[in-house]
């Protein structure tokens, strides 16, 4: 080790193998120390104790409470870095509660509502010729809501090796797995999109969003229905260089530009990506129809 080399190499330092030594790193494990010992553990990097590992290819999914809803995922399976085909796998689902390891909320919230329990189902293949399985989601019923204003239930969906022991996820003392090992599920409430809305539903969609970014109402109040107005008829999506029309051949309006982009594009609102597609259309008629009034 050189800190000159190190620092002179883009950070990155390159170890010479000679060949028993790579042939040893083939069959057992890397672990690189160094050689103080006075300033605390000497162990500065250490592969997994298990050869077989796997990698989820999309970790956040979204999915609509309808049931027979389906979604999927890869997951990259391998055995010392080399893609590892025909391993049987399983995945464990936890519907996630304030104490579920791993879960971002403090233990005395309640999470996920009971009627989530039941409502996801999740199934995995065994890895094909490249390495790779396949994780397939399926809502089997309404999941309900966390809360009046909390669309759906979160679920934790874990890949895991049958042939190893592991722990019990849903113990709140055991160690949450790598986050490379776990789905995130978000399942939105079942809701009947709705063509002819009033303004009461509309705002009560809208509601929660004020409560997270109250600043917004020095900029604009979305529930304010005479702001609302405004944004939604202006103005013509020619501003924003875009010259197809929307959901339901909406061609004007902030609102329903911004609601109606591409899942992944940085524009896309609400910021927290948790409004379900059925009440952004229930949206969408709302405005559709206010702006045929004129």
């Amino acid at each position: 080790y050189s800190a000159f080399s190190y620092d002179n190499n883009a950070l990155i330092t390159e170890i010479d193998l000679a060949d028993f030594q790579l042939k040893a790193l083939q069959s057992g494990y890397l672990n690189l120390s160094m050689s103080r010992t006075d300033i605390g553990n000497p162990g500065i990097l250490s592969e997994p104790s298990t050869k077989v590992q796997f990698a989820v290819e999309t970790r956040p999914v979204r999915m609509a409470g309808d049931p027979g809803t389906v979604a999927t995922t890869k997951v990259y399976v391998s055995e010392s870095g080399v893609a590892l085909p025909n391993k049987k796998l399983s995945v464990f689902l936890e519907s996630v509660h304030g104490n579920t390891p791993g879960a971002t909320v403090p233990p005395t919230n309640p999470g996920d509502t009971p009627q989530a329990d039941g409502a996801l189902e999740a199934t995995i293949t065994e890895s094909d010729q490249n390495g790779f399985a396949t994780v397939q989601l399926k809502v089997l019923k309404n999941p309900g809501m966390r809360t009046p204003e909390l669309d759906g239930q979160l679920y934790f969906i874990i890949v895991y090796d049958p042939d190893v022991p592991h722990p019990n996820w849903s113990d709140p003392k055991s160690t949450p797995p790598p986050q490379d090992q776990m789905i995130s599920c978000v399942v939105s409430s079942q809701y009947p999109v709705n063509q002819n809305p009033g303004w009461e539903e509309i705002q009560s969609l809208l509601a929660p969003y004020m409560k997270l970014y109250p600043g917004m109402r020095k900029i604009m109040d979305p529930a304010n229905r005479n702001t609302f107005n405004l944004f939604a008829k202006n103005p013509p999506w020619l501003a924003y260089n875009e010259k197809d029309p929307g959901p339901l051949g909406i061609k004007e309006g902030a609102i329903p530009f911004y609601m109606s982009r591409d899942f992944n594009d940085p524009r896309f609102m609400p910021v927290t990506r948790d409004l379900s597609a059925a009440k952004i259309l229930t949206i969408m008629y709302f405005i559709r129809n206010l702006q045929s009034q004129e």
